[in-house]
């Protein structure tokens, strides 16, 4: 949607990602330089996966790609109209049985971003064909 919304403008394409901190360290379980590896392990797959993703922007979108790193909900909601325009956030789209309407990550960005946000359901596999 991210796409289609800034090929009509015409804009620039910013995919942010955010490396969760994890609530509890187990260093003391693996060892820190185990623990440590963990983290660069899932640093170096987060990177991957914004690359890929940018890879499918059209060029004139002038994708660029940005991890973050703490907090997810705090980190973009951090993000103000120096950085964005609109932010768009996907939905894990548990269903009714979870979330009424929105999801976690979802209901809580736009309660704490300072600009405006637009959530997008994850598609179904009927929709996404």
């Amino acid at each position: 949607m991210a796409v289609r919304v800034a090929l009509r403008i015409p804009a620039r394409l910013t995919l942010y990602t955010v490396l969760g901190q994890s609530s509890e360290r187990y260093s003391y379980l693996v060892g820190r330089t185990d623990e440590q590896a963990f983290w660069d392990k899932a640093r170096d797959s987060f990177r991957t996966a914004l690359e890929f993703a940018a890879a499918g922007v059209p060029p004139e979108l002038e994708p660029r790609t940005v991890l973050l790193e703490g907090a997810v909900v705090e980190s973009l909601a951090a993000l103000g109209p120096d950085d964005v325009d609109v932010l768009v956030s996907g939905s894990r789209g548990y269903g009714p049985a979870r979330r009424v309407l929105l999801g976690g990550v979802s209901s809580r960005l736009i309660r704490r971003a300072r600009l405006p946000v637009a959530v997008v359901p994850r598609a179904t596999h009927a929709s996404a064909e």
